[in-house]
This record gives C-alpha cells, structure tokens and sequence, in this order.
C-alpha cells in the first residue's frame, strides 16, 4: 500500500492550544480517517519539522528535505504579525503570517508546485482578502476560535470540524494527483462524466432547458460504479424530499424535472443536477445592472445549492450507494453576469463564460446529512466563487462558519 506524506507547517506565534496542537490532531485524524477508507487503497501519514537531528542541528535544511520528500504540504497562514504602514490600495495596514511558514511554503511551490499546497487559519486574525497576493486567490481552509477560549467542549467542537474539512480537502489534492504512481490516484472517469455533462448544459442540450441558459451544475459520482435498478431510483425519487413535477425513466437512468432544476441518476450511482433558479431573473422582468447580462443573487443562489446538495446525497444515502462521493460545482454561461451581495451592492461583471470549482470528496455522509452541515462543508466552495466574482469571501457565513441566513427551508 502506497505511502502519502502530508507536511505540516505550523506557526510558532499564536496559542499552541488553539493553533499550532489543534491543526495538528485535526489533521491526524483526517488523515486516519482517509488511511481506513479501503477504496483508497494508500496510507496518509502526518509528518512535521524534525524537532531533535542527531549531530549538530540543520533543522532548516532538514526541514527542507522533508518537504521535498513529502506529498502534499499543510501550511498554517493565521496572522501573526500587521505591518506598521497603511497600504496605498487598501489604506488598512497589511497582514502577514509566520515568517518560517512562508518560506517553507514558497520552498514548497518551487519543489511541489501549488496543486500540493493546502492552508488553513483562523480567521479570528483576519479573513482572505487580507492575504498577500500570492495566496489570496488559493483556497484557504478557515475557522474560527478565539485564543481566551477555555470551555474544552468548543475548543474540541471546533477542531473536529475542522478536521472533516481538512479531510475532504486533503483527500481531494490526493486525488488530483498523477505522479506516476502504479495506480494513479485521479479518476478519471469522474471527470469525464463531468465535463460531458457540463458540456451538454453549456450547449443547451438539456430537455426542457433550451431557455434558462445560465445553470449551477452539480456532478455526484462513487468511486466505484454500482448497479441500482431504474425502478429502484424512481422509486426512491418519487419519495424524495424534491417535489418533482414528473419523473422520466430510461433503461439506464432516470431524470426527474421541477420548474427550474433537472436531475439524473444512473443505474451507476452517478448524479447529475442542472439548478437554473434565480439564475435567469432577468428573463423574468427584473431590472438588469448597467453593462451586465445578467446577475446571480448571493445568498439565494447559496441556499439553492446548499438545499440541492443536501437532498441529492440523501438520494445517493437512500438508494445505499457506497461512499466516498467526488463532487464538482460549476457555474455555467455566466459571461458578464454580476454578483449581487446586497442594497446598492455588487461585483464587477465576470469575464469568462464557466466557473468550475475545486472538486470535493465526501466520505462521511455526517458532512452532508443536514442542510446545516451541508452549508459548512460548501463554505470554502462559495469562497473560491466570490474571490472569482472579485469579493474576497463568502458574507453569508457567522464566524463560526455556520450559514447564517434562516431561509433553509
């Protein structure tokens, strides 16, 4: 069974307990919990800067050679120092993380290349756009806890959601990997069904779908095909919690349609959702922002996905198909469409005709079983959509990183 070493870089300058220690076991335990799923078929393991090298010391060339000798590198960018001068762009004075942390990481991107870099930090000290422009775009694992915190029970709460994070995240560099390996960890099938799917959705071929030509699309797939019977979806679909207008059943799958939404599952496992809701408000009579073609509300399109993610695994959980799930969102024929944040308030128009994200692994169905959790193991998705959109982070999240809109209904 092949090894992945996972390097992690902590910080020296904030509280051991709720930094440096935390990261640390949270990490740990993502990497057993992906080391025990047997469909990975590899080990993970947690390595750190050696802390005693017989002889005279080297630690910093030690270091190094562990990083070159890893897989993937774990980076805690937590701010621990402000710049005493105000920025000419941002008139706020500049934040930066540990030192030593940004020389291993850059030493990392050089050796590694920046597929294989993950951070994490507590946005206690500051959220994303207060990044160094290197790693601002580049999706940062976040949480939130406060340094004077003693109740044990919101430290611990605290780092088991970070470490389902990590986890998802970790696994999914680990995926995205082709080194050469005798069995290379990409599947490939996942993303062809994918790309095909998106493809067919871009291009206007989805029945009923001609006219909504700006979609959220979501593909779901198991590692591993299965076989389910068409007559077993359908039956599990007409019991969903998705009020299907009609269902359409094929000798291979079965698609069921809503007013704005299409979805297909195939006798494989494999999901497919097409979600236009609100994406086409225009069509509808809405007054559209100067110079834009059309504009995406944040917060519903937020519970939109949110709610559709949920209740497309709870189809996969009921229909007993086997996880981990890779998962992939992208935002379809959204050329010069604008992000609206609130009254008065909006993005610069997108430049690009798609916005694919990072994909997702999902080996716990606890991530997605509430629209809650749900909303949690989104957050970092939505992030990387607003830094695309040019607006830093998604404002929809408390500092906890719960979804903190009561619309989940």
């Amino acid at each position: 069974m092949p090894t992945v070493k996972v390097f992690y870089a902590g910080q020296a300058y904030r509280s051991q307990r709720c930094h440096r220690r935390l990261i640390r076991e949270a990490a740990r335990a993502a990497c057993e919990r992906i080391t025990l799923v047997r469909s990975n078929n590899f080990k993970v393991t947690l390595e750190e800067a050696p802390v005693v090298v017989p002889g005279m010391c080297d630690v910093p060339n030690s270091t190094l050679r562990k990083i070159d000798d890893c897989d993937l590198v774990l980076a805690d960018l937590t701010f621990v120092a402000t710049t005493d001068e105000a920025g000419r762009e941002t008139g706020t004075a500049g934040q930066s993380s540990d030192p030593n942390v940004l020389l291993q990481l850059g030493y990392a991107a050089h050796s590694k290349g920046a597929s294989r870099l993950v951070g994490v930090k507590n946005e206690i000290y500051g959220g994303p756009t207060d990044q160094i422009l290197d790693v601002r775009r580049r999706w940062i694992v976040s949480y939130s806890l406060e340094p004077s915190e003693t109740d044990k029970r919101t430290v611990y709460r605290a780092q088991k959601v970070l470490s389902r994070k990590l986890e998802g995240v970790l696994l999914t560099a680990m995926h995205q990997q082709n080194d050469n390996r005798s069995e290379p960890l990409a599947d490939q099938r996942f993303l062809e069904v994918r790309s095909q799917f998106e493809s067919d959705i871009a291009a206007g071929a989805m029945p009923r779908m001609e006219d909504q030509p700006a979609a959220v699309a979501v593909t779901i797939m198991p590692e591993k095909p299965v076989n389910i019977q068409p007559e077993r979806i359908a039956e599990v679909m007409n019991e969903a919690e998705i009020s299907f207008d009609e269902l359409h059943s094929g000798s291979q799958s079965v698609t069921g349609f809503t007013a704005e939404s299409a979805i297909d599952v195939t006798a494989t496992g494999a999901l497919r959702a097409a979600l236009t809701e609100n994406l086409n408000a225009q069509r509808a009579g809405f007054p559209l922002p100067p110079g834009a073609a059309g504009m995406i509300p944040s917060t519903t399109l937020e519970r939109n996905v949110i709610l559709a993610v949920h209740r497309c695994c709870q189809l996969l959980h009921k229909l007993k198909v086997r996880r981990p799930w890779q998962m992939g969102i992208s935002l379809l024929n959204i050329h010069e469409f604008t992000m609206i944040v609130g009254p008065g308030e909006r993005s610069d128009v997108f430049d690009r005709r798609e916005l694919p994200t990072d994909p997702l692994i999902i080996t716990d169905f606890e991530t997605v079983d509430t629209s809650e959790n749900t909303a949690r193991f989104l957050k970092g998705t939505f992030d990387s959509i607003w830094r695309e959109f040019g607006l830093g982070y998604s404002r929809n999240y408390d500092i906890e990183g719960n979804w903190n809109r009561n619309v989940m209904d």
